[in-house]
């Protein structure tokens, strides 16, 4: 065989595996593109959960408000409308700057990097939220046991050391139960899905 024969025939091997290369890395940051879109919608979705939950509970909360006959029925009343329009704000926000830039091929990696990053700060907001609400129930009660007092004619005065002690024993039984609640609740909804675009961006940067 000639040596132009050797050569050529070396050229189109090579050629053929630099395609073959090529199409390799196309198909793996088509499979990455896909995936991150499914696990974009999926957060989308557990975004307009919550919002669903949080019209309900809003709703709930004002119609047993409204049937409260006490003074400072109005404040209350602006308390949840208040927190309504905050969690609203937070929400928009949230949905319109993670789906600012859509994902595609050409972009992934600098969508995947923001997405994580913005992922990251939002999850941090709800694991700061879960460590207060400790205090958010333990001043609820503490709202429900007075108007309860004053409901019967008494104060707190008139309660028992064994009284006290329920109020405490009901305050950490509930605080058991709502803290790995809400901990389960925030990873089912965004956890396992921002995992998912770490391992993309993680995949996508092993792949340079």
């Amino acid at each position: 065989m000639e040596i132009e024969e050797l050569k050529a025939l070396w050229q189109a091997d090579t050629a053929a595996q630099a395609s073959a290369h090529r199409v390799s890395e196309q198909d793996v940051l088509h499979m990455l593109e896909r995936r991150a879109s499914v696990a974009m919608r999926r957060i989308n979705r557990s975004i307009l959960i919550e919002v669903v939950l949080l019209v309900i509970v809003t709703g709930l909360s004002g119609w047993w408000i409204a049937g409260m006959p006490d003074a400072e029925q109005p404040v209350r009343m602006r308390w949840v409308l208040g927190a309504f329009a905050a969690a609203m704000a937070f929400y928009g926000y949230k949905y319109f700057a993670l789906n600012r830039i859509p994902i595609t091929e050409r972009n992934l990696s600098r969508v995947l990097q923001r997405l994580t990053r913005l992922l990251q700060v939002y999850m941090n907001v709800y694991y700061v939220l879960i460590a207060l609400l400790p205090l958010s129930f333990g001043f609820g009660m503490w709202q429900g046991f007075n108007m309860a007092l004053e409901a019967d004619g008494r104060g707190l005065g008139d309660v028992s050391a064994k009284g006290w002690l329920l109020l405490g024993g009901v305050f950490l039984a509930g605080n058991a139960v709502y803290l790995p609640f809400c901990l389960w609740y925030v990873r089912m909804l965004y956890g396992r899905h921002f995992r998912e675009l770490k391992r993309c961006y993680r995949e996508l940067m092993e792949q340079r």
